[in-house]
């Protein structure tokens, strides 16, 4: 197992607790209720993303499943992603860590996550084909 540092503002045993927090929140398919105060703050002081007032605006910005902005979360722990490289400095054991736990699951997260948001768009052009009589896409095409 990883063995954390303490760093200015959290100690080895907080990385362990964060990383902890990470992991449900990642195998609940970023659930609200796994979304852990702790997870947050470290997030937004340490991670580089804006803290949104408070941890519900944190949460509606970047999730649940079928968000667009969850691509941008996703991001900063996908290896082969331009967010990636923000620099963590004493944080970079935690940051391993969390990219380690999410690699596996990143695919099937947006896989998911582009399932959802296809539906919805769908959902959308299809009531603004109806509105003009079309019946589906390919119908008003000449």
């Amino acid at each position: 197992m990883l063995e954390f540092t303490d760093a200015e503002f959290m100690t080895a045993k907080e990385k362990e607790a964060v990383l902890k927090a990470w992991k449900m929140f990642v195998d609940s398919d970023f659930s609200r209720n796994n979304f852990a105060k702790s997870l947050y703050n470290h997030l937004h002081l340490h991670c580089g993303f804006i803290a949104h007032y408070n941890i519900h605006g944190f949460y509606d910005n970047y999730f649940p499943i079928g968000n667009p902005e969850l691509e941008t979360f996703l991001g900063h722990f996908d290896r082969n992603h331009r967010y990636f490289n923000h620099p963590w400095g004493d944080y970079a054991d935690l940051k391993k860590a969390m990219n380690d736990s999410l690699e596996p699951k990143l695919k099937k997260l947006r896989n998911s996550s582009f399932e959802i948001i296809k539906k919805e768009e769908l959902a959308v052009a299809q009531t603004i084909l109806s509105k003009y009589g079309i019946k589906s896409a390919t119908a008003g095409q000449a």
